[in-house]
């Protein structure tokens, strides 16, 4: 191609005077590299992560799936998400675990009287790599979107595909041990939404704006007519549907809804004219499928037109069987058309001791959560998150210093505040902390997955969080026994308080070693020795009350290990205290039992008194910290019950042996309830 070009003397624009430039051009030149397909990925499952590029140029799709697991795995397709019918590639590891392509093959899967049934379809994939190694399985292949192969399955690249995935229990291929559905968008085209109306009939919609029309599929677990309408109020008449009748002479046709009488053309009114397109209505040996394109102005003034911009009102309903009759089952849901509008947050809120609330707000769409923290008082704040429940080292902790009027995230990585590590204010904002008339209020705004080395929020599951404020403004000055731990699924608002292993341990130990073996070692003191001169009595009273301090004593080393894993200050609370002053009295008790003087010892009365004193101490100061245990710990009412109940029968029982003793003295015309010879 010739091309004249010319430039002149100034902006005024003349005739030139003399003969123009030229030159010619191959306009068309070589063709540039095409761009290299775009990787994509999905997470199907927490140990399950799929990648894929499509290559338009070569209508191929190429999958690479990694299991953090050795197990067999299998991707396949299929028309409504359900595994059968459908089509899968199936990985079947070998023992041992080897590099081997032979064991992937792409199947058709069927339902028959039998069972499952599954048809090889050999050809439709290539580049195969399938690897087990270091505790993970590597299946990569290429398909075509057509493979060509008769009886196969053709991936869209311009409407969603049902994605299936089964993970096996292990390498020997039997039934999977997790399996589900996921619709992706290999091309460029709408993305489709879900609808499930109830376990029978499932409905997805698909928007096309360039066509300005709604594609529908549906379907049903067995043999039946179906209906999908629009209506403005989500009732039935008056509306408009589609039904799918597998008897009539036309199948799919659309009708306006003026009474419930289907016999009665005046009330379920023909629309005239292609007001549907690209309708199917097909039957499997199990299922119905029902499809069709849906403009989203309707045929006539009568008909419904599909809003893109707010809610419609979708109806959806089956029959008994193919014949059209009164529905089996039929329910209105609001759908947007368009698009999901914004998911609004949910509020949440947990009080984490007497002075401390924690309240948040989970944005689903947003992939964060707003948190303020309150505290009835003048201190520093924390909140972390950490990777071993309880644990105070490794935790990425939000920390706001009234100080220094500032907000930091700080990795623990000791127990030494000059080793924290400062993480900086990526995927934080909103961050403030700010004090007036004895509150201290901290906000902030976090994403669940910040990136970098910071710990993330688990969007589907409980997060396991650790909490403290300072018994000051000043960071140096600790937190003392305010802290403690919790696991949130921040979602749903669900609450687990701290009850790890070490406390649920502590608690029962101290519980049966204080609230029973303790009490039934001095009851047999007491009430137990029987006739004179028999020391049965004794030796159980010594081997009981044995038992009982080797229990406290277990119980009480793994509080103070839970309490310095947090980094807590030890004894800071009654109960602590108490609990302290309890094992002292009972690691005292058998010194005491060695020095015992001879019967006939001055200095025996005041043995016994100081003994049995003690012994009586410990069982009241043991009835006082259980109960504040129980307290602190949140057992709830059930547990306080029992362990009242228990102690109710220790004191009747008591109650009742003091008096039938007393009875039995007095028949005698003396009381003598002690026997003193112990």
């Amino acid at each position: 191609t010739n091309v004249i070009f010319a430039l002149g003397d100034s902006n005024t624009f003349a005739v030139p005077s003399g003969p123009m430039s030229s030159k010619a051009v191959d306009l068309n030149g070589p063709p540039p590299p095409p761009p290299p397909p775009a990787v994509h990925h999905v997470t199907l499952h927490n140990d399950l992560f799929l990648e894929w590029s499509y290559d338009p140029t070569n209508k191929t799709i190429s999958f690479h799936a990694t299991l953090q697991a050795t197990a067999w795995l299998a991707i396949g397709f299929s028309v409504d998400g359900n595994m059968m019918p459908g089509f899968a590639v199936i990985a079947k590891p070998v023992n041992p675990p080897q590099q081997n392509t032979s064991s992937v093959m792409e199947y058709k899967l069927d339902n028959s009287e039998a069972g499952p049934v599954f048809t090889a379809l050999p050809g439709t994939l290539s580049h195969v790599s399938f690897l087990q190694t270091g505790g993970r399985t590597l299946l990569a292949f290429t398909r075509a979107l057509e493979p060509g192969v008769p009886g196969c399955w053709n991936i869209s690249t311009f409407m969603p595909n049902n994605v299936l995935w089964a993970i096996g229990k292990s390498n020997e291929f039997a039934h999977h041990k997790i399996a589900g559905s996921v619709s992706i968008n290999f091309g460029e085209g709408p993305v489709a939404t879900s609808v499930s109306m109830d376990r029978n009939m499932t409905v997805q919609f698909t928007y096309f704006p360039q066509m300005k029309a709604v594609y529908f599929l549906a379907s049903l677990r067995y043999h039946a007519w179906m209906a999908i309408g629009f209506s403005a109020n989500g009732n039935m008449v008056p509306g408009d549907a589609v039904i799918g009748q597998p008897m009539a002479p036309t199948p799919v046709a659309e009708y306006l809804l003026l009474g419930y009488d289907h016999f009665n053309t005046s009330q379920f009114v023909p629309v005239n004219g292609p007001s549907v397109h690209n309708a199917t209505l097909d039957q499997t040996s199990e299922r119905t499928y029902f499809a069709f394109f849906r403009p989203l102005q309707g045929l006539s003034v009568s008909t419904w037109n599909i809003s893109t911009t707010g809610v419609t009102n979708l109806l959806m309903a089956y029959g008994k069987n193919n014949t059209l009759s009164h529905h089996q089952h039929a329910v209105s849901h609001q759908v947007y058309i368009g698009g999901q509008p914004p998911t609004p947050p949910s509020s949440h809120s947990r009080q984490l001791d007497s002075n401390y609330l924690l309240e948040w707000l989970y944005f689903p769409d947003k992939q964060a959560i707003e948190v303020t923290l309150t505290l009835q008082g003048d201190a520093w704040l924390g909140f972390g998150i950490c990777n071993n429940y309880g644990e105070m080292v490794g935790t990425d902790a939000i920390i706001g210093r009234p100080d220094l009027q500032s907000v930091f995230e700080l990795r623990l990585s000791s127990r030494e505040p000059s080793s924290f590590e400062n993480l900086g204010l990526a995927g934080l904002s909103n961050a403030t902390i700010v004090q007036h008339g004895g509150v201290t209020v901290m906000k902030f705004t976090r994403a669940l997955a910040p990136g970098g080395q910071k710990e993330a929020f688990n969007a589907n599951g409980n997060t396991d969080i650790v909490w403290a404020y300072g018994v000051s403004n000043t960071f140096d000055d600790g937190h003392g026994s305010n802290h403690g731990a919790a696991s949130i699924d921040f979602a749903t608002g669900t609450v687990e308080v701290e009850k790890d292993k070490y406390k649920i341990a502590h608690g029962a130990l101290m519980a049966v070693g204080m609230g029973a073996v303790l009490p039934l070692g001095t009851f047999i003191a007491r009430w137990g020795k029987g006739k004179s001169g028999s020391s049965t009595w004794f030796k159980l009273h010594r081997a009981i009350q044995s038992l009982g301090l080797m229990l406290c004593v277990a119980g009480f080393a793994l509080a103070l290990y839970f309490e310095h894993r947090l980094d807590a200050q030890h004894f800071a609370v009654t109960h602590s205290r108490l609990g302290l002053a309890v094992v002292v009295l009972t690691l005292l008790q058998p010194f005491n039992a060695v020095i015992r003087p001879d019967k006939k010892a001055s200095w025996r009365p005041v043995w016994e008194v100081v003994h049995k004193g003690a012994g009586w101490l410990v069982l009241l100061l043991s009835v006082v910290t259980i109960y504040l245990g129980l307290d602190i710990y949140g057992a709830g009412v059930k547990f306080v019950a029992l362990y009242s109940v228990v102690l109710g029968v220790f004191v009747l029982t008591g109650l009742g042996l003091t008096w039938r003793a007393s009875a039995n003295a007095s028949r005698k015309g003396h009381y003598s309830v002690i026997n003193n010879d112990a």
